[in-house]
């Protein structure tokens, strides 16, 4: 993970005791093998999101958008609620997911779902240009009519 990277790089630098400044909700992160046992990494809540319900104002914002981008499997799952919720087209709308983790929370029947290799948003602009450069359904209709 992007995490272990940074621990490694930080204690390859010769640092011992780092704070790690993470979010109420968080994964814990995966120590790489071979570090110094001297390295000690504390982890302190510094922050907490909670989820806001959309209102019905932004269902034309949604149908409108060319992509939506999700950053978490709870944002992926509020994200569907609200599709369903206010009716719009699923197979209309195109997401874009930091992992295949937060693509599978927000379930099946999307136009296309891009999934970054690795959580960075250029990773994630990526996979949506790669996405847009694949012939569609549609072309392919297109082309043998």
């Amino acid at each position: 993970s992007d995490a272990a990277a940074a621990v490694k790089a930080a204690s390859d630098m010769g640092h011992r005791r780092l704070l790690w400044l993470a979010g109420a909700d968080h994964r814990p992160v995966r120590m790489p093998k071979n570090l110094p046992k001297a390295l000690k990494v504390t982890t302190v809540i510094g922050y907490a999101s909670g989820p806001k319900t959309l209102t019905a104002d932004v269902a034309p914002v949604i149908a409108s958008a060319g992509a939506v981008a999700l950053h978490s499997p709870r944002a992926a799952i509020a994200f569907a609620k609200a599709v369903a919720d206010f009716a719009l087209d699923k197979s209309r709308i195109t997401l874009a997911a930091f992992s295949p983790a937060i693509a599978e929370a927000a379930g099946d029947g999307w136009r296309a779902v891009a999934v970054a290799e690795r959580p960075a948003d250029i990773a994630l602009l990526s996979a949506l240009l790669d996405l847009d450069r694949l012939p569609s359904e549609t072309d392919h209709l297109e082309e043998n009519s």
